[in-house]
């Protein structure tokens, strides 16, 4: 891992071999789970209403 993504994570000061780098980092993705979970989803106009009609034009593979 680069050291700058490690400096702007706060996690610089740890060995990269720890456990404690592990368990550093699947806490930081268990809080930014919870998070989203959490915070209302945006509505964001830039990304308009995602039309998935257009999949219904696919047909699937057939399986072996």
């Amino acid at each position: 891992m680069n050291h700058d993504i490690l400096k702007r994570l706060g996690l610089d000061h740890l060995d990269v071999a720890s456990t404690d780098f592990l368990d550093a980092l699947n806490r930081m993705q268990r809080r930014e789970r919870e998070s989203l979970r959490k915070s209302e989803p945006l509505n964001d106009p830039e990304f308009g209403v995602v039309d998935f009609d257009f999949l219904s034009g696919f047909e699937r593979p057939p399986q072996p």
